[in-house]
Order: C-alpha cells, then structure tokens, then sequence
C-alpha cells in the first residue's frame, strides 16, 4: 500500500480513537458532521463505512429550550441533537469494524478485555 493510503489509515484510527475516549455527553450536529467527516476519508480509503451513517432524519432531533405549560408554547433550540445513545453505539461500532479489518502490520488495537484482564 502506498504511504499516502497508509497516513490516512493512521489519521483516520487516531480521530476514531481520541473520540471513543472522548465521547461527549450530548452530541450536536456538528459532532455528527465531524463523524461523517472520519467516515469520508474511510470510503475514500476503500473501506465500505457508509452504513455506519447516522441518519439526521431518525437519530436527531431539536431539543426544547423553553416550554410555557400554559400556553402550551415551546422554544427549541437551535442546534440539533443526537438521540441518547446514538453516536455512541456508531462511533464504538465504526471504531470496531475498522479495528477489525485491519491486519496487526498495519494497526495494533488492544481493547479492554470484560474480564478485567
């Protein structure tokens, strides 16, 4: 493999990595935009990470802000967010599947054993 193809593959682990440690409490629209980003330059490495997606239309939605329960009136904010537990479950899955179809030449990936070892 080239050494271009090879600097992408480290970037893309190092950004997978520092947010699987980092994951935020609440993700935003641009946490998601920055996730597509990483997936991006997987398909653009040759790996098949679109299904990994999260859908803007089913995982996110606007939070309210302020709610007037007699009127019945609601302010949202104006960023979206994640549904809880969302980018989580995609951002640990694309971070498995990519430590999955890496060879040990290329990237060395030692997650926590459940065991405690």
């Amino acid at each position: 493999m080239s050494q271009d193809h090879d600097d992408g593959l480290r970037y893309v682990f190092a950004q997978l990595k520092a947010l699987v440690n980092d994951l935020p409490q609440v993700a935003y629209e641009r946490d998601v935009e920055r996730f597509h980003e990483l997936i991006a330059e997987l398909v653009a490495l040759g790996f098949k990470a679109d299904r990994f997606r999260i859908d803007t239309d089913k995982d996110m939605f606007l939070p309210v802000a302020v709610s007037n329960s007699l009127t019945g009136q609601k302010i949202y904010h104006k960023h979206h967010q994640v549904h809880h537990g969302v980018f989580a479950r995609q951002v640990k899955a694309l971070f498995t599947y990519f430590e999955l179809t890496q060879s040990a030449s290329h990237v060395s990936v030692f997650l926590p054993r459940s065991d405690g070892q």
